[in-house]
């Protein structure tokens, strides 16, 4: 649980508070209470359908994690889903073969699918903490 608490922490008084501010003002109250109940996934979970699945358009660099733009039509503005995420070391990330990947494996043109941790902004993009993210394909033309 602490190291949640500290993810959460990150988010609200470091990059989430610059780039989601609306999301950023609420986030500590809200995610300790969603995150309550959590335990660690070992990689297998979250279970369920992913909340989207799409190609990585942007990832930008933010200490010891990534923010990423994942899109459902990349290319294609105000049309599909779309989604900044957080990824960092407590994100599980799964590559192509089923192996353990960290933050740093996650790059533009994967087309990847995300899961999300406790509450998400409704705003366009959805912006969040990714719990979960499973590489599908590596190239930029190359859907899975």
């Amino acid at each position: 649980m602490r190291r949640r608490q500290d993810r959460i922490t990150r988010w609200s008084s470091g990059w989430g508070g610059r780039i989601f501010p609306r999301l950023a003002a609420t986030a500590s109250v809200a995610w300790l209470g969603a995150l309550g109940g959590c335990g660690s996934d070992n990689g297998t979970a979250p279970l369920g359908e992913p909340f989207l699945s799409g190609q990585v358009t942007s990832v930008v660099p933010s200490g010891s994690a990534v923010i990423v733009l994942v899109e459902q039509r990349p290319g294609v503005a105000d049309a599909g889903e779309k989604a900044l995420a957080l990824v960092d070391d407590v994100t599980v990330v799964r590559l192509l073969n089923d192996q353990p990947g960290t933050y740093r494996s996650v790059s533009t043109g994967q087309w990847v699918r995300v899961w999300f941790e406790g509450a998400v902004s409704e705003s366009y993009p959805v912006q969040g903490l990714a719990a979960r993210v499973v590489i599908d394909s590596l190239g930029v033309g190359l859907r899975p």
